[in-house]
């Protein structure tokens, strides 16, 4: 089975099968079943980020990366549910951040004491890549869009999911069509062709364009905001998935890993989402209010 095919199933198997989680809501609709999948996939993305730094020859615990990939999700979840504050956010940030420091520390011989900067870089980038830009689908998983009745409303984070993959899909679609003879221009992804940026911003305005017309009950009225905020998502989407390939260019490796197939590793599939996510969060927020 070749790469195309494997992309291919997973677009027409993987997407709707992502888009069903979000919309089941469980239990009591409090959206604990797409958070649980949240928080694993920001687990496992630290995961594959730590890994990426072994590359560079930093040694970095597994549990541990797991662990710090999970913690932004996790408490944005519990403060969103009112089971905790935003103090204990802080809290267990500084707590964690005062570890990872001492722990190249205590207990380390002379030899142990040259690579501590790259087993920092590697920690703190495993905390905040992607935990911290993926807490914004954990924002948007408990979003009114609709109205007061409606507290816990899947429609934002559906929303974005069919803005991201839409142009991330597009973009290769275009590209691989009609995108050979405009390769070349970003040196960090020389594959990726200007035709299929274009396609994947283009993607993004009509899925905007489209919830306008098919869901007239959400609150949003104007056109105009509603294809800039389609148009700034797929800016970010573009640009989230060209960060993770200057990551991969850095440790000299062409996938993150090979959990799925004819993507790589997990990182390689949510990029997109990860800097799109607060730009999208917070021009839905001015949309809204």
């Amino acid at each position: 089975m070749n790469k195309v095919v494997k992309r291919l199933l997973i677009f027409f198997i993987g997407l709707p099968a992502v888009l069903g989680v979000i919309a089941f809501p469980f239990p009591n609709d409090r959206y604990l079943l797409v958070n649980i999948v949240i928080m694993i996939a920001s687990g496992l993305g630290a995961l594959e980020t730590a890994n990426l730094f072994k590359k560079k020859g930093a040694q970095l615990h597994p549990v541990l990366a797991f662990s710090l990939g999970i913690i932004f999700p996790l408490f944005t979840y519990l403060e969103l549910m009112g089971i905790t504050s935003r103090h204990v956010l802080m809290a267990v940030l500084t707590i964690g951040v005062t570890l990872i420091f001492s722990s190249q520390v205590i207990g380390k011989s002379n030899e142990d004491f040259k690579p501590v900067i790259s087993r920092i870089g590697g920690y703190l980038t495993s905390l905040f890549y992607p935990g911290l830009f993926f807490a914004y689908t954990t924002r948007l998983s408990l979003t009114n869009l609709v109205d007061q009745s409606y507290p816990y409303s899947p429609y934002p984070l559906l929303i974005f999911i069919l803005m991201t993959y839409g142009n991330d899909s597009m973009a290769w679609f275009f590209g691989v069509l009609f995108g050979k003879k405009s390769r070349g221009l970003i040196a960090v992804s020389p594959n990726k062709s200007l035709v299929g940026f274009l396609g994947g911003l283009f993607s993004s305005c009509v899925v905007g364009l489209l919830i306008y017309l098919v869901i007239p009950d959400l609150s949003i009225t104007k056109l105009p905001i509603v294809l800039l905020w389609g148009f700034l998502t797929g800016i970010m989407t573009i640009l989230g998935d060209l960060i993770e390939s200057a990551i991969k260019r850095s440790a000299s490796v062409k996938d993150s890993g090979d959990i799925i197939p004819g993507r790589g590793g997990l990182l390689d599939s949510i990029d997109s989402l990860l800097f799109a996510a607060p730009v999208y969060y917070y021009l839905l927020i001015w949309i809204l209010y």
